[in-house]
């Protein structure tokens, strides 16, 4: 595969540079011992590995990241004692999906990480009104669409097919809105790692959920029938 060149050393040098002023604005957060290999690594000069094998690339496929990226990386790996991938993905960050997102250099946490959020921080700019309304119709059709598809009298086999094309219908329609919540649980977990404004904003994404929840079972409740026979199971040897 052809590699991808972002311009050699000195541009390695400037993203080095540009990710320690973001992630570690206090040069003091990082042990001596850190800094000191850190500090090795960013004279190391490994553009010749590139020149090296400049035509040992196949001219099909993506582009991956310069082979001195790649040499780098394995030589990190052994200084800082790191015996295979998940232990070199932990010690990135312990959470694995911040660790894909934060992998592009357009990557900021106070944009929000997915987080559900209303008025300035909803991807439309939508009211708070507006946000909860949505939330809670959301919620109650998902309910309504969940318990006619798992229903005695729904054929048999179709209701992860009807539930799953619901969801999908339902983040089209309110991602714009409000980064598609139906969940608390879906909320609370990018609100932790966003923090501020997330969090102060968290509450509607508990309530909405659950008062549409509610509602999805009462109206099924009053517009459904209810199964002809008692639903039981067969107890197994």
């Amino acid at each position: 595969m052809l590699p991808y060149n972002p311009g050699g050393h000195a541009a390695y040098r400037d993203h080095v540079l540009t990710n320690l002023r973001k992630y570690y604005p206090d040069p003091s957060s990082l042990p001596k011992s850190t800094w000191d290999i850190l500090e090795h690594f960013f004279g190391l000069d490994l553009s010749g590995t590139d020149i090296l094998v400049k035509n040992r690339y196949s001219a099909y496929g993506p582009q991956p990241r310069l082979p001195s990226c790649m040499q780098r990386s394995a030589m990190l790996s052994f200084e800082f004692n790191i015996n295979s991938v998940t232990e070199w993905v932990a010690a990135l960050k312990t959470c694995p999906l911040y660790a894909i997102a934060s992998g592009t250099s357009t990557f900021d946490l106070a944009n929000g990480f997915a987080a559900n959020g209303y008025e300035g921080h909803s991807p439309g700019h939508y009211s708070l009104m507006a946000c909860f309304v949505c939330e809670v119709v959301m919620t109650m059709m998902f309910l309504f669409i969940i318990m006619g598809a798992t229903h005695g009298k729904a054929p048999a086999g179709f209701a992860p097919l009807a539930i799953g094309l619901a969801l999908t219908m339902i983040h089209l329609v309110s991602i714009p809105v409000t980064n598609t919540s139906v969940n608390p649980a879906r909320s609370l977990g990018p609100a932790l790692f966003v923090g501020g404004w997330a969090l102060s904003q968290l509450w509607l994404f508990w309530v909405a959920p659950l008062i549409g929840g509610v509602l999805g079972g009462v109206l099924y409740r009053g517009l459904c029938p209810e199964p002809a026979e008692m639903v039981t199971g067969s107890r197994t040897a």
